[in-house]
């Protein structure tokens, strides 16, 4: 065989051409991470899988944490979990290549390890492994890559992608004790296009959001919900982490904003969601106690997060946001994706997660989670949204019509009926039941059920005084009795008053359909009719 072929299989040979240039460099780093504060989460996912690891090999996952911190311009992200021995580290240096097994953790791809490349001058990955007594550095010199990337470029060429690697990366070693384990990465002199990851604040409000972190210890509900997750998932593993010493949770709370407009969630349900007898999903979530869509976020070290709707998490880190659940699992009703908030942590091991961790990969596991999650959770946030707002709008209608049904007793007690607007009053108070027989079922709130049932007795006693009062019988001392006669009390001739009835007569059949309308125009005209015959 001639030296420079490679014999592949028996029907394929391949020269030892190089098939992997520079180029790739730029494209990994440069486009994979349009929001540049994702850099931080590849390194957040290797340090978690080392911690889930440490675990496996039979040690206390909560002796472990991460610690972020931003100085000097340079981000540095530590874990005192496995570390690295030196062919793993060593294996750093081959971007696309990984050993963890698909499935098993949240990073597996290869790809992140790069990520810094895209933001710093430099990478330098340090790493001391459990019971080892030798600890490793890799320096990877990213800015004077790049640089010769786009030398090459400017010139039509390129580089062998190996050969950079070769040229600009290297690895030391040290001796240490050997109870030290830990890996820490830095991002030497972040880019000044990358600032925002030195900005505290808002690394902190990233994190929270996407972060495999505890739940706030301020949420009520935080031990109810960690303890149905744990009972449902079997390596559900909240970390502790750290930015600049300020410990980071997952930003959900139960009461937040001002008195005066407060925003308050419901206690949370949990639904599981089954491929025949395989749990593929776990879901919690917590209705909005109040009206509508949760429209108010939350302030995270100054900054404000949205918390509405429901998110996917694979390994308890955010997949995509709110937006990816309600395109994918609500095919009715969208909106209220956002009458709650919660999580949907995805334990198919078919389905994965895209390279930058905004979507899952197509497939017919994918589909198959999206219907059910559509049947099952989105079906059932709907029915409850759909009840809620039931209530709350029989709570204010009927709050409404106990003010309408007082205001109309209030009048025949002190005998401020018109004649005229008889029909009105019998009309609002038969309105006014109807409405109110019709709500009351959705009604919950004991005062609010107590309520209806006052107004239906007041409008029925309405009733019983004013219709008898409409029949042609009725005498004209019975009618004095309980309404105000405009024409007697003004003395008006027999004329006159046949004008005011016929002109009452014509409002009253134009206005059927807007009976206030009809009243407001009977007192204007009786005051006009007032000023002009008292003068």
């Amino acid at each position: 065989m001639h030296p420079n072929v490679i014999r592949a299989s028996p029907t394929t040979v391949l020269s030892d051409e190089q098939y992997v240039y520079g180029h790739v460099l730029e494209a990994l780093t440069g486009g994979l991470y349009p929001n540049k504060l994702d850099v931080l989460r590849e390194y957040v996912q290797n340090a978690y899988d080392a911690i889930r690891e440490y675990r496996l090999l039979g040690e206390n996952p909560n002796e472990c944490s991460i610690r972020i911190y931003t100085r000097a311009g340079s981000v540095l992200i530590y874990d005192n979990a496995t570390g690295m021995d030196l062919n793993t580290l060593q294996e750093y240096r081959k971007l696309g290549f990984s050993k963890k097994p698909l499935g098993q953790y949240a990073g597996w791809r290869g790809i992140g390890k790069a990520a810094g490349l895209a933001v710093a001058e430099k990478l330098i990955v340090t790493t001391h492994p459990l019971g080892r007594q030798e600890a490793h550095q890799l320096e990877f010199r990213a800015a004077e890559m790049l640089k010769v990337v786009r030398e090459f470029r400017s010139k039509g060429e390129n580089i062998p992608l190996n050969q950079l690697i070769q040229q600009y990366s290297n690895i030391e070693s040290c001796e240490e004790s050997k109870k030290k384990h830990y890996t820490t990465v830095e991002l030497c002199k972040i880019n000044p296009d990358s600032k925002e990851l030195l900005d505290e604040h808002r690394l902190i409000a990233h994190l929270s959001q996407i972060s495999p972190v505890p739940f706030c210890p301020d949420f009520q509900f935080a031990k109810k919900i960690t303890r149905n997750l744990a009972q449902h998932i079997e390596d559900y593993l909240p970390v502790k982490m750290f930015v600049n010493g300020e410990q980071i949770y997952k930003p959900y709370r139960n009461t937040w904003g001002p008195r005066d407009d407060r925003m308050e969630v419901e206690e949370p349900e949990f639904l599981p969601v089954y491929d025949q007898e395989d749990l593929v999903a776990y879901c919690w979530y917590c209705m909005n106690a109040g009206k509508g869509q949760i429209n108010r976020p939350v302030v995270v070290a100054r900054q404000l997060v949205d918390i509405s709707g429901l998110v996917y998490r694979i390994d308890d880190i955010r997949i995509g946001d709110a937006q990816l659940v309600r395109r994918t699992a609500w095919t009715a009703s969208p909106e209220r994706a956002f009458y709650a908030m919660g999580e949907i942590h995805i334990l198919d091991p078919r389905i994965e997660p895209t390279s930058d961790r905004n979507d899952l990969q197509d497939n017919f596991a994918r589909l198959q989670l999206y219907n059910r999650c559509n049947n099952i959770i989105a079906g059932e946030i709907n029915r409850k949204a759909g009840r809620h707002s039931a209530e709350l709008r029989a709570e204010e209608k009927i709050s409404q019509d106990y003010d309408i049904i007082g205001d109309l007793q209030r009048r025949m007690k002190r005998g401020r009926v018109q004649k005229e607007l008889v029909p009105h009053v019998i009309y609002k108070a038969t309105l006014v039941k109807e409405d109110v027989q019709k709500r009351k079922r959705y009604a919950v709130n004991t005062q609010t059920i107590k309520k209806a049932e006052r107004i239906v007795r007041i409008a029925d006693g309405i009733l019983r005084k004013m219709v008898p009062l409409t029949s042609p019988d009725v005498s004209e001392q019975d009618l004095a009795k309980t309404v105000l006669d405009f024409p007697r009390e003004m003395n008006l001739s027999n004329e006159t008053t046949a004008v005011y009835n016929s002109v009452m007569r014509v409002l009253r059949d134009f206005f059927l359909n807007d009976p206030d309308i009809y009243e407001e125009l009977v007192q204007r005209i009786q005051q006009d009719l007032r000023r002009a015959f008292t003068k």
